[in-house]
């Protein structure tokens, strides 16, 4: 080794002795005639007295540097409470291993940093100490995790990164086959087929941190590639794969933050989660549920009112503890925050003096006052929030407003985590697009065995699936389901949803075959590896949990790709590029 031991190893056991180490010079400072630097590896930093020596000069920030001397403590007046703050190295030898560009920014935490520059200068951004500790975060948490499913009998399969192009929603990411001109392979959206026939193949206890690929516009908490959790099971209800889910999560936190969370994680079924939430991925850290207006404004003359509960609308709300004190604008602001969500404005009202004051409270009927004082818990000072439009809209305009109040107002908890499994989900949805039914999560999940009849009549609308998703603090961390086993029930299903029989066979002809031998019951589940460290670590953004990211413009800025081939690699895979 060209260093005898790394900067996590400097103790008080070493003080006195000659040590070798290696790293890179974050910073350096004269003081008195005597150089300093402060050394980075890995594992920490400490401080090198360079007193006395001849090439000091010669040194620049981010040099990767050999240095030898002996350990000391500093004097007391200048130690810390940093890592290894009580010692330095009395430098003997300097050694440049490798000099330098001036970095494009300072390699510490002390400034921002413009993300596009971060991400094109990745390898130097990793050297920070916040995104180091993040990497290593990471890692502790996959090993958490795999020391849990190692011990519960599951085994680690690797699944095929070239597949037939099965598109689960998103866009597949195609590879053209050189060999077979003309044909394509796809990268996978998920190994969810694959998974599956393993259990076929009795291999019973399934994992695998899966590479997923999606041609999918970018959000904070998506990439084109992420990693996945990925596991399935046989012969199981949906509480054994909770179980599991639940037991390697608590390794995970225990391991890596040190808190013990508490199991079982609370059931919300899915509608219900609609109504009190608007969202089906609610943060249940704190209050505000809804409560539905549709009975308390059906006696209003607002014509507003009357055209949504004749569509079948929905009006809801929720309260707001001390929001009486919110100014004009900040109302205003909440109106315009719901636009973005397709709905019109917002109403609100305050309760002060013990009735309902301002706003909104010449279009609440006289004879429902009582009725809304009850169903929204008012309180002297409070005030009452609503929306009045289409259901889908006012579910998903309320929700993310209460979202944004909690944050606005302070009112969510700090290092809190609450976990949810919202169950029971429609197993399709009508799309107004194409005038067909869509499996709701994916055609896969098995219907509930009360709902076989609606399934069978054609009534969707009524079907729900054994479908689960699990929630922690509004976050989704992965989505899971009992899996059809049964191939006429799968095809049928695939049917219903728009697919032809030519397209069925074409598309899943291998995976239905695989279920006519036996297939057994079976079920899992798919957590996002980065969205769960994400969350963890409180960060707001994704990228920052990854090593290498693609920026919001679905580029790899540090290589600028995707490029252009060479034309000769385009004719060797047949294939020609058409102009825009």
């Amino acid at each position: 080794m060209l260093r005898s031991h790394h900067l996590g190893q400097i103790g008080e056991g070493l003080l006195g002795n000659e040590l070798t180490v290696c790293g890179w010079a974050e910073r350096i400072r004269a003081v008195g005639g005597i150089a300093f630097i402060l050394l980075r590896d890995r594992y920490g930093v400490l401080q090198i007295s360079m007193e006395g020596m001849a090439d000091q000069e010669k040194i620049g920030r981010e040099y990767c540097l050999k240095i030898s001397g002996v350990l000391q403590l500093r004097p007391q007046e200048n130690r810390t409470q940093d890592q290894n703050g009580n010692y330095e190295l009395i430098a003997s030898r300097v050694e440049v291993l490798n000099k330098s560009l001036t970095p494009p920014f300072m390699i510490d935490e002390r400034e921002e940093i413009n993300e596009e520059i971060r991400l094109k200068y990745r390898y130097l951004d990793i050297r920070r100490r916040s995104m180091k500790d993040n990497l290593l975060f990471r890692h502790k948490v996959v090993e958490a995790v795999r020391e849990t499913l190692n011990s519960l009998d599951f085994t680690e399969i690797e699944t095929p990164m070239l597949m037939k192009s099965t598109p689960e929603g998103a866009r597949d990411f195609i590879v053209p086959s050189r060999v077979y001109p003309g044909q394509f392979f796809a990268l996978p959206q998920s190994p969810q087929l694959y998974k599956q026939m393993l259990q076929v193949a009795g291999m019973d206890r399934y994992y695998q941190l899966a590479k997923c690929f999606r041609d999918e516009d970018n959000r904070k908490d998506r990439q084109l590639v992420h990693t996945q959790i990925d596991l399935e099971m046989s012969f199981v209800e949906q509480e054994d794969v909770h179980r599991v889910v639940e037991s390697f999560l608590k390794n995970v936190f225990k391991k890596t933050l040190n808190i013990e969370i508490e199991t079982p994680f609370p059931y919300l079924p899915h509608d219900e989660c609609i109504r009190l939430y608007g969202l089906d991925k609610p943060d249940v850290r704190f209050g505000m549920p809804f409560f539905d207006l549709n009975e308390v404004f059906s006696a209003s003359d607002y014509p507003g009112f009357s055209e949504v509960l004749a569509q079948n609308g929905r009006i809801a709300g929720f309260t707001i503890k001390g929001g009486a004190s919110l100014s004009r604008k900040d109302l205003d602001g909440f109106s315009e925050f719901v636009k973005t969500y397709r709905a019109k404005g917002v109403f609100s009202t305050k309760f002060v003096g013990g009735e309902f004051t301002s706003g909104a409270a010449k279009l609440i009927p006289q004879t429902q006052v009582k009725n809304l004082k009850v169903l929204s818990g008012v309180e002297e000072g409070d005030l009452l929030v609503f929306v009045a439009d289409k259901a889908e809209v006012t579910n998903a305009a309320l929700g993310w407003l209460r979202n944004s109040v909690a944050r606005q107002l302070n009112l969510i908890p700090e290092n809190q985590y609450k976990f949810l499994w919202v169950t029971d989900f429609p197993a399709f949805e009508w799309n107004d697009e194409t005038r067909v039914w869509d499996a709701k999560h994916h055609m896969f999940s098995a219907p509930r065995e009360c709902d076989m009849e609606y399934l069978k009549d054609g009534q969707l609308q009524k079907v729900y699936a054994v479908l689960y998703d699990l929630v922690l603090n509004g976050v989704e961390l992965g989505s899971g389901s009992l899996r059809i086993h049964n191939a006429s029930v799968q095809k049928y299903i695939m049917q219903k949803i728009g697919l032809s029989d030519e397209a069925i066979e074409q598309r899943f002809g291998f995976f239905l075959k695989s279920l006519e031998y036996g297939a057994p019951p079976h079920g899992g589940i798919a957590l996002g590896l980065d969205r769960l460290v994400m969350t963890l670590l409180q960060l707001d953004n994704i990228r920052d949990v990854m090593a290498f990211p693609n920026s919001s413009g679905a580029r790899y800025l540090l290589d600028d790709s995707p490029t252009s081939v060479p034309l000769e690699t385009l004719d060797e895979l047949h294939l020609e590029v058409m102009p825009e």
